[in-house]
Order: C-alpha cells, then structure tokens, then sequence
C-alpha cells in the first residue's frame, strides 16, 4: 500500500515475501547510445574503452538476472511453506524503494490488517514504530 504523509514523504506498506531483503543496485556509467562507430583508428579506441566500460555494467546486470531469476524460482516455495506451515508474516515499512521498519504481524489476515493501520499512522504523519529509548546522560566524573 502507497501513501503519503502530511510532509510528503511517499511510504509504502507492504509484506515481506521473502526473508530477506534484495541489496543489489544497478550502478554503472553511461554508454553513449550511438547508431555506431567509424572505421578509423580512433574509433576502434573509443570502441574498446567503452567496452571496457560496460563489461561491469554487463556483469552486474547478468548478476542482478540471476538473483531475480532465484527469487522467483524460490518464491513459490516459500510462500506454499508459509502457507503450509503457519509462518508468520513479516510487514515492511519503506520510504520510497529504502527499508526504514519491519514488524512481525501474524497470519495473512492479521498482516493485512497491520498494514492498513500503519499506512493510517503513516498518512496522519505519525511513526508506527517505537521511539528509541532516550540516552542516559553523559556526565563528566569529577574528582
């Protein structure tokens, strides 16, 4: 569920389907998207350092594939075992794409449930989740 609190701030409510959480970014640089190179010298330089380039681009994207293709390999898996074995689901707080909260919420009843009431905290401009504890005072020994 998308909503946006009285700041602005665009939170997104949602369950975990997994127990973990994808960390991979695609980060490169930018290939110039041109209809081709020349003939010369000079071309075939440009040619290989944009090669040389965009081979981690190619690896990372080849890597990213992969995982996405385990994900949803494993997917069915792990939703026929929480489905079967009563797992708990987890519901996840996010600020845009950022994981900022997540809170163990009970069955899929009770996970939709917990979602619609964080996504009204959120809306009203309130955190669900609990505050930090205050910090003790730092005090300076005197002798």
């Amino acid at each position: 569920m998308k909503v946006v609190d009285p700041q602005g701030r665009t939170w997104r409510v949602s369950r975990r389907w997994v127990p973990w959480r994808r960390r991979t970014r695609v980060v490169g640089p930018e290939v110039p998207s041109s209809t081709g190179l020349g003939d010369d010298p000079i071309s075939m330089i440009i040619g290989l350092v944009l090669l040389v380039l965009f081979i981690p681009v190619m690896i990372t994207a080849l890597l990213v594939a992969v995982e996405l293709l385990l994900l949803l390999l494993l997917v069915p898996f792990v939703v026929l075992g929480r489905v079967l074995l009563g797992r708990q689901w987890r519901v996840e707080v996010r600020e845009g794409w950022t994981p900022v909260w997540d809170t163990e919420a009970g069955d899929w009843a009770r996970s939709g449930r917990a979602i619609s009431e964080i996504a009204q905290v959120l809306q009203q401009g309130r955190a669900p989740w609990p505050s930090p504890p205050p910090q003790p005072p730092t005090t300076v020994p005197t002798r």
